[in-house]
């Protein structure tokens, strides 16, 4: 599709669903087309300039599905974003397009005996907010958990936190079921339980839109977050350190 042919049909999605909360301002939608791939000297300067041209906050399912067809319909590059907390430029959209922001699809919509299920662009600190209250927490948490989503993670993550005890997110038992959308001019709802669920995990999306996911949860352990400095770390692991002439390793 030429450039010319793209921009064409992208005001065609607009016209056909003005009642969106469509995102046409330059700034914006180059800021929702990045993540943190300028961590690397290789990705940066072949990504740089990669945006997208349009972006859209889906409020629902409907809505998200009602731009997916359309989409589909005028085979308009879409791509997804959450909390854009990656670093390999997973999100980045190399011809541009509408960029989809998930995060107001952001509800709790189960809350079982040791389970969770919520929609995946719910972050992940909100979502333990949801949990705890009831003597759950998530299994996993990413560094990133203040801004991640729950789709992010599951698109695009492997584990964090926890995983010592339970294993990465692709370990059995973690991730129980999720919801997906296909990417057709008339989208399907599907429903893969676990281990097939697991057939969309680490695919940032490339096999189908993840909507909502049903994650297995641990006892909450009262505890206190510490940040310790890597040099201390690397000093304590190599060197033994003295403090108050007492020597620690």
């Amino acid at each position: 599709m030429s450039d010319t042919d793209r921009q064409s049909a992208l005001a065609a999605l607009v016209a056909a669903l003005p009642e969106l909360d469509w995102i046409k301002e330059a700034p914006k939608v180059k800021r929702l087309s990045r993540d943190f791939h300028w961590f690397s000297p290789v990705l940066k300067p072949q990504l740089e300039e990669k945006f997208a041209e349009l972006a859209v906050r889906p409020r629902d399912e409907q809505e998200l599905k009602s731009i997916v067809a359309a989409c589909a319909r005028q085979r308009v590059p879409l791509n997804l974003r959450g909390g854009g907390t990656g670093n390999y430029g997973q999100l980045i959209p190399l011809n541009g397009g509408l960029m989809v922001d998930m995060t107001r699809l952001n509800s709790v919509t189960a809350m079982g005996q040791g389970s969770v299920r919520a929609q995946a662009g719910i972050r992940l600190g909100d979502l333990e907010t949801h949990t705890r209250p009831f003597g759950w927490e998530l299994r996993c948490m990413p560094s990133t958990w203040k801004l991640a989503t729950l789709g992010g993670l599951f698109g695009g993550g492997f584990g964090g936190v926890g995983s010592v005890n339970y294993g990465p997110l692709a370990a059995p038992g973690n991730v129980l079921s999720v919801r997906m959308m296909t990417m057709e001019e008339t989208p399907r709802i599907l429903t893969l339980q676990a281990p097939d669920a697991l057939l969309l995990h680490h695919a940032y999306g490339s096999n189908g839109i993840v909507t909502e996911i049903e994650l297995a949860l641990a006892p909450v352990t009262p505890g206190l977050s510490v940040l310790i400095p890597l040099l201390i770390l690397l000093r304590q692991w190599h060197l033994p350190m003295r403090w108050h002439d007492r020597q620690v390793w």
